[in-house]
C-alpha cells in the first residue's frame, strides 16, 4: 500500500505540472496522449484519458480530466486498477507565489479502485515510481527532504467511490461502495486526517483515521475508529507503526 501511495503522489506531481504549463485557451484535448504518457512513464502502468481535459487560470489554476484509466498488473482479473469518471484539481495562487504547491481542492468523482493479489504474489500496488530520466525510483516529495517540493493537501474528496479487493486464488471479491471521503494533510509526509463513509454488503459504516507525520526512522502514531452506523456500535484502535529491516510492526490497543 505504501507503493500505491507513492503512485498517487507521482500522479499528483504530473497533474500539478500540467496545471502550470500553459494558459487556459490551449486545446488540452490535443495533448491527452502526452499527458497520459507522462503519467505512464512515472508509474510504469498503461494510462488512458477517454474524456475531455480542460484548464482554467482564473480565479485559480484548475485542471479537470474526465475518463481516466490506469491499468492493473499483467494477468490481473480486472484490467484497470483505477477508473475515474472525473478529476478536478485546484491550486492556491498565493502558495505558488511562495514557491509552494497547496492543493485547495482535489476531487475524485466516482473512482473505482480494483486491488488484486495474483497467484504469484504480484499485487496491484506493486508500483515503482520513476523519479529521473534514468528510471530511478524513490519516495514522494514532501516536507523534510532536501530540495523537495513542498506540497500540501487542504481538501481531497472522494465522491461515490468503490474499492474492490480480490485475494490470490479466490473468485469472490470484497466490494466497498458508495464511498465518500475527505482527506487533509499539511504535506505528503502527513500528519494525515481521513474521514469516510461507505457501504459493505449493504451495511453502512464510517471510518476516521489520524496519523502523525511520517519521519524516517521514527514510529508513526495511528488512531483508527470504525463505526457501524445503524447498529450504533464502534471499535477504536490507537497505536503506532514501526518500520524496520525485518518488516513492519504494529502495536497498540483496542
Amino acid at each position: 500500500m505504501k507503493k500505491l501511495a507513492f503512485a498517487v503522489a507521482g500522479l499528483l506531481a504530473v497533474l500539478v505540472a500540467a496545471v502550470l504549463i500553459g494558459p487556459g485557451f490551449i486545446d488540452w484535448n490535443a495533448y491527452k496522449g502526452q499527458i497520459a504518457a507522462a503519467v505512464q512513464d512515472k508509474i510504469g502502468r498503461a494510462v488512458a484519458i477517454d474524456g475531455d481535459v480542460s484548464f482554467a487560470i482564473l480565479p485559480a489554476p484548475a485542471l479537470r480530466v474526465a475518463g481516466v484509466r490506469i491499468a492493473n498488473f499483467d494477468g490481473a482479473r480486472t484490467p484497470d486498477m483505477l477508473r475515474l469518471k472525473e478529476l478536478r484539481l485546484r491550486l492556491s495562487v498565493g502558495a505558488l507565489l511562495e514557491g509552494r504547491i497547496a492543493v485547495e481542492r482535489l476531487e475524485l468523482i466516482e473512482p473505482v479502485l480494483a486491488l488484486e493479489v495474483g497467484a504469484g504474489g504480484k499485487a496491484s500496488w506493486d508500483i515503482a515510481i520513476a523519479t529521473g530520466p534514468a528510471g530511478a525510483t524513490g519516495s514522494p516529495a514532501g516536507r523534510g527532504t532536501g530540495g523537495a517540493i513542498d506540497i500540501s493537501l487542504a481538501g481531497v474528496t472522494v465522491t461515490n467511490g468503490s474499492v474492490i479487493y480480490r485475494a490470490a486464488g479466490q473468485d469472490a471479491a470484497h466490494v466497498v461502495n458508495r464511498v465518500t471521503m475527505a482527506i487533509s494533510a499539511p504535506s505528503l509526509a502527513g500528519p494525515f486526517v481521513i474521514a469516510a463513509d461507505a457501504w459493505y454488503r449493504e451495511i453502512p459504516f464510517s471510518v476516521t483515521f489520524k496519523s502523525s507525520a511520517v519521519t524516517p526512522g521514527q514510529p508513526v502514531g495511528l488512531n483508527l475508529k470504525l463505526a457501524l452506523i445503524e447498529a450504533a456500535a464502534s471499535v477504536e484502535f490507537t497505536g503506532r507503526l514501526t518500520m524496520a529491516e525485518s518488516g513492519a510492526r504494529l502495536s497498540g490497543r483496542l
